[in-house]
């Protein structure tokens, strides 16, 4: 089974979703792969399974123009990896 997961946040040192470092993990001992899609991230210690894919908030990228075409890259990026495309 592949998982993708939309999240605010990956950070194991958060104070408020540091939490959801361990639930990524947990899914992965499930999953034969996971890709995990999230506004920012930060430290974090994930199996290889686990492809962390950030839209840059942690960049300080403030331009809704950049921000958009970060989101299209990545969204097709992720389509293509979970094999949603076939051709």
């Amino acid at each position: 089974m592949r998982l993708l997961i939309l999240t605010q946040k990956v950070d194991i040192n958060d104070n408020n979703l540091g939490f959801f470092h361990r639930w990524i993990e947990e899914f992965a001992r499930h999953c034969e792969s996971v890709i995990v899609v999230c506004l920012q991230k930060g430290e974090y210690h994930l199996p290889p399974n686990v492809k962390i894919l950030s839209l840059g908030k942690e960049k300080k990228y403030s331009e809704y123009c950049i921000f958009g075409i970060f989101i299209n890259i990545f969204f097709w990026n992720v389509i293509i990896m979970m094999g949603f495309l076939c051709t």
